[in-house]
């Protein structure tokens, strides 16, 4: 069984984490340190039901989803969907390749052609 300070932690990171906030970010809206901001999502430090209701009204979202157990979903051919940090990453590699062959095709006159086909 979870523990309800991680369980809070992973729930905080990953609803921080959809917002596109740094730790930092998060840690000013809701008026506490950044520090203890990772001591939070951690699960190695509990907080008081004021912070509590200031994370829901920061994050938007009601009190109890604060602390739900959410199962991640499953990509259809059973593997991890990727966290957003990993899909992050992808989507830029995939951008510089797409951009390194269209440079190519611009200084070999070809850059129409590449890109249609690019795109």
């Amino acid at each position: 069984m979870e523990n309800v300070k991680t369980l809070f932690g992973k729930n905080i990171t990953d609803l921080r984490v959809r917002n596109g906030w740094t730790r930092a970010e998060l840690s000013r809206r809701v008026g506490i340190s950044p520090a203890f901001m990772t001591h939070i999502e951690h699960g190695t430090r509990g907080v008081s039901l004021d912070t509590i209701d200031v994370f829901s009204k920061v994050l938007g979202v009601e009190i109890p989803l604060l602390f739900a157990k959410i199962d991640e979903p499953k990509m259809p051919n059973g593997e991890d969907r990727p966290s957003p940090t990993e899909l992050e990453a992808h989507l830029k590699e995939e951008i510089n390749h797409a951009l390194s062959r269209y440079v190519r095709a611009v200084k070999s006159n070809d850059a129409r052609m590449h890109f249609e086909t690019a795109v």
